[in-house]
C-alpha cells in the first residue's frame, strides 16, 4: 500500500510542470507555483534529499510515521514560522545533519531522527511562506507548497527504497552512505559560503 501511494504521488508531481499551470480554474496557477517551489532552490533540495536518505534508512514500518511528522511540522512552519530567525541557515544546518546522519548512523536513534525531521519540516514550511498579497492567493500557494514538500519527500524516499529492493543490501548500503556524506558536505559548503540565494531568481 505504501509503495502504491508513492507511485500515485510520483505520477502527480511528474505531471506538474509550468506548462500545466495554465488551468481554466481562476487562481489555480498559484497552487502549481507553490507545488514546484521546493524544487527551485538549492537549500530546499538539499534538505529534502537529506531527509529522504535519512528516512529511507529506517525500517519500512517507521517511514509513514516519520513522513507524518514531516507533514505536521511543515504545516506548523507555514502557520507560525514567520517569526523564526535565519530560516535558510537553519535549513542548511538540518540538511547537513540529515545527510551525515544517513551516512554514519543509518536507521538508528528513531526519536532523535524524528526530532530532526520535525525541525527540518518546520524550516521548510517557513521558507514556503509566500510574499504578501491577497489572502486567497496566499492560501492557494501555501497549499501547493505543502503538497510539493510532502510529495517530494515521499517520492524521494520511496525511490530510494525501490532501488534498495533491486540491489544487494551491502552494495546499496555503501552507495546510500556515500550519497549522504556527499549531500551533507555539500550543505556544509553552501552554509559556510552563504552565497546561494534562498529563492530562485525571477523569470524574465
Amino acid at each position: 500500500m505504501f509503495f502504491r501511494l508513492i507511485a500515485i504521488l510520483a505520477f502527480g508531481i511528474s505531471t506538474a510542470s509550468p506548462s500545466n499551470a495554465h488551468s481554466p480554474l481562476p487562481g489555480i496557477e498559484g497552487f502549481y507555483v507553490g507545488l514546484l517551489d521546493p524544487f527551485r532552490a538549492v537549500p530546499q533540495l538539499l534538505a529534502l534529499g537529506g531527509l529522504a536518505l535519512l528516512v529511507s534508512g529506517f525500517q519500512t514500518v517507521r517511514i509513514p510515521v516519520l513522513c507524518g511528522l514531516f507533514l505536521v511540522a511543515a504545516l506548523v512552519g507555514v502557520v507560525f514560522g514567520a517569526t523564526l530567525p535565519h530560516p535558510s541557515t537553519a535549513l542548511l544546518f538540518c540538511a547537513a545533519l540529515a545527510g551525515l546522519w544517513a551516512s554514519f548512523l543509518p536507521g538508528r536513534f528513531v526519536p532523535v531522527a524524528g526530532a530532526l525531521v520535525l525541525a527540518t519540516g518546520v524550516y521548510l514550511g517557513t521558507i514556503s511562506i509566500p510574499d504578501p498579497g491577497p489572502h486567497t492567493a496566499r492560501v492557494v500557494t501555501v497549499s501547493g507548497s505543502l503538497v510539493g514538500l510532502n510529495v517530494g519527500l515521499i517520492y524521494l524516499a520511496g525511490g530510494i527504497l525501490m532501488m534498495k529492493d533491486k540491489f544487494a543490501a551491502a552494495v546499496f548500503g555503501r552507495v546510500s552512505r556515500f550519497a549522504g556524506l556527499i549531500l551533507g558536505c555539500a550543505a556544509i559548503i553552501v552554509l559556510v559560503q552563504g552565497s546561494v540565494p534562498l529563492q530562485a531568481p525571477p523569470e524574465s
